[in-house]
């Protein structure tokens, strides 16, 4: 059966429709509440929400659906009705009111989000990590294309596929000692655990947050991050060479040497909803996004709710910080305790007192956080495999990237080409066909067949466009022959 409710939430004092708040519908049950579905209200205050009886029919007798709602402007609960449920709903068009207050005028707060580019050694597309529970299935095509007919990626393939992947990973506290566990994508089957995991971060947040991004390089090579569509002073740039030096430690903000730190600040203005990237920009930046290094950030309205919440455990979590304090002999956190509960939500950051970094631990500090992580990794694991609750996926990021392992080379590279009349060949001793792109426009794509007995020389012409083009995209030349690739021709006179 199709549920379809509709109602308007109201000023509890005025009546008047309250618009662009969140409303979530529940079903109450006697362990785990079921989630129904969750929709915005317009103009006037009112929405609607559909499901089905599959939604809540997860025990023999839950025959129909005994309904509350929760109200909310971003990560603020304006109201529950959990107190008063609408029990054993039978019409499927059923209408509420709801009475909350108005949501807090939109404040503009300064956010910290801490973030470590570390390395993922051994790391296949195909088959991110080897530890996996069932359902979880990696190593396979469903397309069942040449080779994988049985729908298995040989090993080969996937060794092949493997490189040393470089990624943002956030942390939950300042001192870099436990990562964020939480899945990127609720919605994911088969998203492997934050360890293995790339894109490394998603994060969330909403006009007229101030982000101080603090970035700490633990890789072997220089780094930096580069971000769209928010705002930020030269010392936030991390485009190289336009970014600025700090006075107090000579380090860069366009290029973070390895072990340093550098802290970005950006701004969200009201004018950028939506999803925006970041990534690496230091010099050859291009292989080190190939390797994963780069994330995004989404934009939300300033009272849409962000689709995922933290849920590990805090007892979990807690006993690490316990250990950590113990072995390191001293309170770790700034308000002197571990406190024995804390409610997440996506911007939760556990402030730590300033001498106690991952990088400073004491030897057995160190020692026992590494064995404690590696069980925090087996426990997600064992969690990824089990259903999750969906709250929302109105907003579900999708990154299309091609992942490129550095060390590979091409079979031929002709550099850049001189504009204006450049001229770049390359001779083809081998038989086969050579499938070639422009590095800066990667669009820009051709064929090069090579045959006994084809033409020699060839001529391919880069027309300047738009588009940009080779012409001609696909050629025929003998083997041993020549290609001429000449760049903007018109202009050699």
């Amino acid at each position: 059966m199709q549920y379809d409710i509709r109602g308007q939430v109201v000023n509890l004092l005025t009546g008047d429709g309250i618009s662009g708040v969140r409303i979530e519908a529940w079903d109450k049950d006697f362990v785990l509440d079921d989630y129904l579905g969750s929709a915005s209200t317009v103009t006037d205050g009112s929405f609607s929400i559909r499901f089905d009886d599959s939604a809540f029919r997860d025990i023999f007798f839950d025959t129909w659906p005994d309904l509350y709602f929760k109200v909310y402007c971003y990560n603020e609960l304006l109201v529950s009705t959990e107190n008063s449920v609408l029990w054993n709903i039978r019409h499927p068009q059923t209408s509420v009111t709801i009475k909350a207050n108005n949501p807090k005028p939109l404040s503009c707060s300064e956010r910290h989000i801490y973030l470590k580019i570390e390395r993922i050694e051994h790391y296949s597309p195909v088959r991110p990590q080897e530890k996996v529970v069932p359902p979880v299935q990696y190593g396979r095509d469903c397309m069942r294309g040449d080779g994988h007919e049985n729908g298995l990626i040989p090993q080969a393939e996937i060794d092949a596929r493997s490189l040393t992947a470089v990624v943002y990973r956030e942390y939950l506290d300042s001192g870099y000692l436990i990562p964020k566990p939480e899945k990127l994508i609720a919605a994911d089957i088969n998203e492997p655990a934050y360890t293995h995991r790339v894109p490394g971060t998603v994060i969330y947040t909403r006009p007229c947050q101030r982000l101080k991004i603090h970035v700490w390089n633990t890789d072997d090579v220089p780094h930096s991050l580069h971000m769209h569509g928010l705002r930020y002073g030269i010392d936030s740039d991390g485009s190289w060479p336009f970014g600025t030096e700090a006075t107090h430690h000579g380090g860069r903000s366009d290029a973070i040497c390895p072990g340093q730190t550098w802290i970005y600040t950006f701004d969200v203005p009201d004018n950028a909803l939506g999803a925006w990237p970041f990534h690496d920009h230091t010099y050859h930046h291009d292989i080190k996004i190939d390797q994963g290094l780069f994330g995004g950030v989404v934009v939300l309205g300033s009272c849409d709710r962000p689709p995922r919440r933290f849920w590990f455990p805090w007892e979990l979590l807690r006993s690490i910080y316990l250990d950590i304090e113990q072995l390191e002999r001293s309170p770790i956190f700034v308000d002197k305790r571990v406190p024995e509960l804390l409610e997440f939500n996506e911007e939760t950051v556990i402030p730590l007192v300033p001498h106690i970094h991952a990088q400073r631990l004491k030897d057995e500090a160190r020692l026992i956080l590494k064995q404690r992580l590696d069980f925090l990794e087996e426990f997600t694991l064992k969690e990824l495999a089990l259903p999750r609750r969906i709250i929302n996926t109105d907003h579900v990021p999708v990154f299309f990237h091609v992942m490129s392992n550095p060390e590979a080379k091409p079979v031929f590279d002709t550099d850049d080409i001189e504009e204006l009349g450049g001229e770049a060949e390359i001779v083809f001793d081998t038989v086969g066909d050579y499938d070639y792109f422009c590095r800066h426009h990667p669009e820009m794509t051709g064929v090069v067949h090579v045959v006994p007995g084809g033409p020699d020389p060839v001529s391919v012409t880069i027309v300047q466009g738009p588009p940009m083009v080779f012409s001609p995209d696909e050629i025929i030349v003998g083997v041993g022959g020549t290609v001429k690739w000449i760049n903007n021709p018109k202009f050699r006179d």
